[in-house]
């Protein structure tokens, strides 16, 4: 499992152009205890002030007639967690130049580009935790 991770730190370090420290702990088994997308949470908590509905506690519990942000990559997150889950590396790398490539040519804020990084780092720490992997690599 370490070569696994290893080869995906190099691999998303060359990406990227930078050079990349991916470690791994035991306090991971509490993954589950990291929030959802900030843009999520911000805007559920937005929507819950202006509309002043307590209920309002995730994006969820938002009317469906609120209008999504339909060019935020849900589709790819997903599928690059389906990938991570199955160790198709190389359906990894290919998932994580495809979001660099959307980030740098699409039509994103600075904030929803930061979003897009938070969940795909926040998605691979959930997902390799629930694996039990307990490595560092550089």
């Amino acid at each position: 499992m370490k070569k696994h991770i290893g080869i995906f730190a190099e691999n998303l370090s060359r990406t990227v152009d930078r050079r990349m420290l991916v470690s791994l702990w035991a306090s991971i088994r509490d993954a589950d205890k990291i929030g959802r997308s900030f843009l999520q949470a911000r805007t559920a908590m937005r929507y819950r002030f202006i509309i002043s509905d307590p209920a309002i506690i995730s994006v969820a519990d938002i009317d469906a007639h609120i209008e999504k942000n339909s060019a935020y990559p849900y589709v790819e997150l997903t599928r690059l967690e389906q990938s991570m889950k199955k160790w198709e590396i190389g359906a990894n790398f290919a998932a994580h130049e495809d979001f660099v490539k959307l980030i740098r040519e699409g039509n994103f804020t600075l904030h929803q580009a930061k979003c897009i990084c938070y969940d795909i780092v926040s998605l691979f720490v959930k997902t390799v935790g629930k694996m039990n992997i307990t490595e560092a690599v550089e």
